[in-house]
């Protein structure tokens, strides 16, 4: 650009005024109204020179470029009108098209703010939802078109809001008190920028729809609903995930809220897929994906795959920007996909590509990976989507996709299943003749065997046998002491322990196990040497609600409920926040429990109460 305008400038300025003014108009020809408006300014201001032409180049500047900036990038209308203002020189329409430009044909007055908006006016039943609006009652078109109406005069300053509230919005509200009440509502909604991407979306193909059947059907009411149901979301915290469909005939709409990115690497893409797969076979005629900042690569990741999937098709991809929620002074900015459903695309067309690249349950395929999570895989195999879970890895039921495949990366896999209800083809790192279930001899109940915990599932720590059978050992079944903290199972794992099979079933391919059981059940003794109001010394290691956990002498665990703290006054009366870990506690004991294997304790200075 700089080295052009310097060319340019060795011809003299008159030229490179030109020059300049001519590149402006081949980057951007939306550009031309408003150099007019900018070089008629000054003869405006001193001689009321051009007064027409000025004034409708300064309109046609902000009128075109408030909807290029503001309406046209948010919705699917294919046509982006362009206005051109006209005075009057008959009692023709006040707006009609001519060579693909809407015309509007105004009174000429002297505030170019007012003269702004009333273009703005004319122009939007003419090119927002027009097909619509017979089917929606004055009200609600009128209210649609005053928000609009109103977003542009924020955008003229305060003497444009003064201008819209005066000679628009009051006048209207006046006559009918619902449509004041119905602005609130639509500005609401467009402070969460819903109003325009979504609402008048949905209002444009309804339209197109109505229009194409003959339908004059009033669906004033079905918007109401509809605006409501898109507030309700709107109004939703921002950090949770949400899928809501909204069927009220006309609208049949699903809307996806993609927030939490950490599950989104956690499950992998595909639970979102059939999540659409199910939206659209329940008939919803377009969906709309909303993230919000945090889930920006999980989005621009799902849209990428969308891009190449048969079911589905990318209408518009939205980015909205600068919507402030009045008072709270917080931006919302989000990415919004619309879809919609491939007609094309039928489930027949899956079988025929399964048929064709003959692919059978068992095959050995080379595929490529090419999206990963910590549960699951994408790979393309022989030109197919297809996935693989993580328990598919290997023999184990603990892997991690991540951990273990690459992507971008070619592997060799088998084909597990073929879901021809889902069209999904799902696929397995392990070879059915090297199942170690079938080679390796399974340990029987009583054995004595030699295993490395490897994870933790709820409260069962998932171990290694021989490297490649799956042994579980619940917590209850690693000490005799019961309520004990997850750092006490946590620092188990990669250690290698004895214990003793207490299940086993090979068809099932479960084996459970116990440590504890290779000591002798201590409790009946432990109930005879712990009297009710034995003294005892212990340290805190854990701290709840509910109650504090105190370790005693030889690695027995006991239980002060929160009430006898609680009971026992000063320090103790707030002792989530009085208390630390490793804190000495003189106890007595109350109760020892042989059969549910726990010991209860009470502070020692509350026995004198």
């Amino acid at each position: 650009m700089e080295e052009i305008i310097k060319a340019i400038l060795k011809f003299g300025l008159a030229p490179a005024i030109l020059g300049f003014v001519i590149i402006l108009l081949v980057q951007d020809p939306d550009r031309a109204e408003k150099l007019k408006a900018l070089i008629l300014k000054p003869f405006f201001r001193l001689k009321k020179w051009f007064s027409k032409s000025y004034i409708s180049a300064e309109v046609a500047s902000n009128v075109n470029q408030f909807l290029g900036k503001n309406i046209f990038p948010y919705t699917l209308s294919k046509e982006k009108h362009k206005i051109k203002v006209d005075w009057i020189t008959s009692s023709n329409d006040s707006v009609f098209k001519k060579n693909g430009k809407l015309i509007l044909r105004l009174k000429q007055d002297d505030d170019q703010t007012k003269n702004i908006l009333n273009a703005t006016q004319a122009a939007i039943p003419s090119i927002i939802c027009p097909l619509i609006r017979g089917n929606i009652d004055y009200s609600t078109e009128k209210s649609i078109d005053l928000t609009l109406l109103k977003s542009l005069s924020e955008k003229l300053g305060r003497h444009g809001q003064f201008i819209y509230t005066k000679f628009f919005l009051k006048p209207e509200t006046n006559e009918d008190e619902t449509i004041g009440e119905k602005i609130e509502r639509l500005v609401d909604l467009d402070n969460h920028g819903f109003f325009i991407p979504i609402l008048l979306n949905e209002l444009e193909m309804i339209g197109e729809e109505t229009f194409a059947k003959s339908d004059i059907t009033d669906y004033s009411n079905k918007v109401k609903i509809f605006i409501d149901y898109l507030l309700k979301i709107a109004n939703r915290e921002i950090g949770s995930e949400n899928e809501l469909r909204f069927t009220n005939h006309p609208f049949s709409v699903s809307i996806m809220l993609l927030a939490i990115a950490r599950r989104a690497d956690q499950s992998g893409i595909r639970p979102y897929l059939k999540r659409l797969r199910i939206e659209l076979e329940s008939g919803s005629n377009s969906i709309y994906v909303i993230a919000y900042s945090p889930a920006y690569k999980f989005f621009d990741t799902l849209i990428k795959n969308l891009d190449s999937h048969e079911r589905i098709n990318i209408e518009k991809i939205i980015e909205t920007k600068d919507f402030a929620i009045t008072g709270k002074k917080i931006k919302k900015e989000y990415k919004i996909a619309v879809l919609s459903k491939n007609l094309v695309f039928s489930d027949e067309s899956f079988k025929e590509k399964v048929k064709v690249n003959d692919i059978k349950i068992g095959d050995k395929v080379s595929g490529l990976v090419q999206l990963v999570s910590d549960n699951e895989a994408q790979v393309i195999i022989k030109g197919m989507r297809s996935y693989i879970k993580k328990e598919d890895l290997d023999w184990f039921t603990f892997g991690n996709c991540q951990s273990k495949l690459e992507q971008a990366k070619e592997y060799e896999f088998y084909v597990k299943e073929i879901d021809y209800v889902t069209c999904t083809i799902f696929l397995t790192l392990n070879n059915p003749e090297n199942n170690p279930w079938d080679k390796e001899d399974v340990p029987k109940v009583g054995d004595i065997v030699e295993i490395i915990p490897q994870t933790i599932k709820g409260n069962v720590l998932i171990c290694a046998y021989k490297g490649c059978l799956e042994v579980k050992l619940p917590f209850n079944q690693v000490y005799w002491f019961n309520n004990r903290p997850m750092s006490d199972f946590i620092h188990l794992i990669g250690t290698k322990m004895k214990a003793k099979i207490i299940f086993s079933d090979k068809n099932e391919r479960t084996i459970n196990a116990s440590v504890k059981l290779l000591e002798k059940d201590p409790w009946e003794s432990i109930h005879k040497a712990l009297p009710k109001g034995t003294e005892l010394n212990g340290k805190i290691i854990e701290i709840t609600n509910a109650y504090v956990r105190v370790k005693l002498k030889n690695d027995m665990v006991g239980v002060i409920p929160s009430h006898c703290l609680n009971r026992a006054g000063h320090e103790y009366a707030n002792y989530t926040e009085n208390m630390v870990l490793g804190q000495g506690l003189d106890v007595v004991v109350q109760r020892v429990f042989i059969g549910k294997k726990k010991i209860t304790l009470d502070l020692k200075r509350n026995k004198r109460f």
